[in-house]
């Protein structure tokens, strides 16, 4: 799969503009603030429905303009299709494929998989565990379409819950019927949660190595909040969530919040048996991060048989020239790349296979030529 072209209107600084891409690697040159990142945010847009740098829809809207509008067209073996995404603030978000606007997004989401890497990404292994946690969450959506449903309807059943224990004096029977559900569903995330980290755990530390040249005990640790026996057996989960949920109920109908279950659980990215964050070397946690992103590249192929698009942005600028040589030998080479950089002439030593080279000046897209 591949995407032919590109077209933005009033999407942060580019008014309108249309551009061809090509399979294999695409590298955008530009200076600073001059929207190679924004390219990429927009191909993240019509695989995901949401940017990778913004909560809000809004901050993605040209200045002074009042919507934007995203469409690419792509071609996966011999069928073509189309994905548009439109925002305004007063008609809201719609999404659309093959120009026929889309009921749920959750019907788009899956269709273009894609990996970003990107500076922000950082904040998956530095920052607080809600960033690990929707790393997975996102991850695992594009892979597993029941994932996402249970994922919705988790998060739905979560905000009932939580909306009845902010109101005082309720009883245990008024928020029982959501526990079951959230121990259902929580269950069912859970189980296919553990089931990725365990299948990552086999290669982690194997493209780790091959990435940084040092051999090193290179892990992954999924942590249930509240532990929990068996993570394989739904049923059993489920029964245990549910009792610590009963049991927690004073104590949230106190705080006026759910403590138990896949909302509050934790992903640990270990080295030598410790954080590697707290442990581990700037470049040590780059290279983890980068690791991560391989293995992600690999197991969308792997299940959806399809190479996902990688979307790279400015991410290599404290890697040394071999980790980045290294990193090029393991990525999937039928997957179409994105690569931003102020750095042309490092990139392109970098780059040991023909690449197509656009520049962004003034707001245009220049396609100069195709270079080895």
């Amino acid at each position: 799969m591949f995407l032919q072209s590109l077209r933005l209107k009033n999407f942060r600084a580019f008014e309108k503009i249309e551009t061809t891409f090509y399979p294999g690697i695409n590298l955008i040159t530009g200076e600073n603030g001059s929207g190679k990142t924004t390219l990429l945010e927009a191909i993240y847009y019509l695989a995901l429905t949401k940017s990778f740098r913004e909560h809000q829809d809004r901050f993605s809207i040209g200045e002074t303009q009042k919507f934007f509008d995203v469409e690419g067209n792509f071609k996966k073996e011999s069928t073509k299709f189309s994905v548009r995404l439109f925002y305004s603030q007063e008609e809201g978000k719609k999404a659309f494929y093959n120009n026929n606007k889309v009921n749920q997004f959750s019907e788009i989401i899956g269709l273009v998989p894609v990996v970003v890497l990107s500076l922000d990404d950082m904040d998956i292994l530095y920052g607080y565990s809600a960033a690990r946690r929707k790393w997975l969450d996102i991850f695992l959506s594009q892979l597993n379409f029941q994932y996402l449903n249970y994922l919705k309807n988790y998060k739905r059943t979560l905000l009932h819950k939580n909306k009845l224990l902010s109101v005082r004096n309720i009883s245990y029977g008024e928020v029982e019927s959501w526990n079951i559900q959230l121990a259902q569903y929580g269950a069912e995330l859970i189980k296919i949660r553990t089931a990725l980290i365990e299948d990552f755990n086999k290669n982690i530390k194997k493209i780790y190595v091959k990435i940084s040249g040092k051999s090193e005990q290179i892990s992954i640790d999924y942590q249930t909040h509240k532990k929990i026996s068996d993570t394989r057996d739904i049923k059993k989960m489920s029964a245990e969530i549910y009792a610590m949920l009963k049991e927690n109920f004073e104590n949230e109908k106190d705080k006026g919040t759910t403590f138990i279950g896949p909302h509050r659980d934790e992903i640990l990215f270990m080295k030598d048996n410790l954080p590697i964050k707290k442990y581990g070397s700037v470049g040590e946690n780059k290279t983890f991060l980068i690791a991560l992103k391989i293995l992600e590249q690999l197991k969308i192929k792997e299940q959806k048989e399809v190479s996902p698009f990688l979307l790279l942005d400015d991410i290599f600028g404290e890697l040394d020239n071999k980790r980045v040589h290294n990193f090029f030998d393991l990525v999937d080479n039928d997957s179409q790349t994105f690569i931003t950089t102020t750095n042309f002439h490092r990139m392109s030593e970098m780059l040991s296979l023909n690449f197509h080279h656009y520049h962004i000046n003034d707001g245009e897209i220049l396609y100069e030529k195709t270079l080895c």
